[in-house]
């Protein structure tokens, strides 16, 4: 889920500052994350959620014969959806009924989205950008895919 924040930084910060604020990433190895972004890898119980919140469907019944089902990670989206890798963009139940289709069975337990959450710390990206470049700006909102 990280590259997704890289590439989100990527369109904000534009090639030359990206390039200079990160010039050496590490991906898949959250114990190597940049310090701008570290925030992303660490989930804490949070009272609210916040679009580009990265969040976790846990599966604690997972059929040990499909362990990639044991949850999935998901980046938080407008309309009650959630993006996660290789499940695609989906509402909350149907990613509970997708990990529910891979548990041992007589399983009894639920898959359901913890209340732990994971965001940038907009305070330390901030501070990245050139003053002059600080200034309100109107964002051009386009809809999100619809979920399949």
């Amino acid at each position: 889920m990280v590259i997704l924040y890289y590439k989100a930084l990527l369109e904000v910060f534009g090639d030359e500052l990206f390039d200079a604020t990160f010039p050496k990433i590490t991906l898949m190895n959250w114990h190597a994350l940049d310090p701008l972004i570290r925030e992303v890898g660490i989930p804490r119980p949070v009272a609210d959620v916040l679009l580009g919140d990265r969040g976790y469907f846990d599966n604690p019944d997972v059929d040990p014969e499909t362990p990639q089902w044991q949850g999935e990670n998901v980046i938080v989206l407008p309309d009650d959806l959630y993006y996660g890798h290789g499940i695609g963009i989906r509402t909350a139940d149907e990613m509970i009924r997708a990990l529910n289709g891979n548990r041992f069975e007589g399983a009894t337990q639920s898959a359901e989205f913890l209340d732990s959450l994971a965001r940038p710390n907009f305070k330390k990206l901030y501070q990245v950008m050139p003053r002059e470049a600080s200034r309100p700006a109107v964002l051009d909102w386009t809809s999100f895919p619809s979920a399949v």
